[in-house]
């Protein structure tokens, strides 16, 4: 789901560039427009250039672009850092130990663990993202 939001520094530009954003975002209002490749990249290019596009998934979303759930997300934490989860820990107990113990309380690592399972075997191209069923 992309979600367009407005820049406060954006806000400032000249009624031209205004009257052309308005004009860039009527023509993708054509259905057609995102079938094409290189339209629907320049759009996505120009808003994002302008501050004007973010990316907003809930975790059903995430979930069906084929990333892990929290319970999959924390397996295969304990896998990437061999350790062995067989004290069926609750999901939340387990990532404080993975945050403590693993990572010494070392958030900066705890991230960059969790990123590494959460990305584990993801393929991300424009190709995959856009044949998605949830888009």
């Amino acid at each position: 789901m992309a979600f367009l939001s407005g820049n406060k520094d954006n806000r400032k530009s000249s009624k031209t560039t205004i009257g052309k954003n308005k004009m860039d975002v009527s023509l993708m209002m054509d259905l057609a427009r995102f079938e094409d490749d290189h339209s629907l990249k320049d759009f996505l290019s120009k808003q994002l250039m302008q501050g004007r596009l973010s990316l907003v998934l809930g975790a059903g979303a995430s979930f069906g672009f084929g990333l892990p759930n929290w319970n999959e997300l924390i397996s295969r934490s304990y896998r990437i850092s061999n350790i062995n989860n067989s004290n069926n820990k609750n999901n939340e107990v387990a990532a404080e130990y993975l945050l403590n113990t693993v990572c010494n309380s070392n958030e900066i690592a705890f991230a960059s663990l969790i990123r590494k399972a959460l990305y584990q075997d993801f393929e991300l191209s424009f190709d995959v993202i856009r044949k998605n069923e949830l888009l």
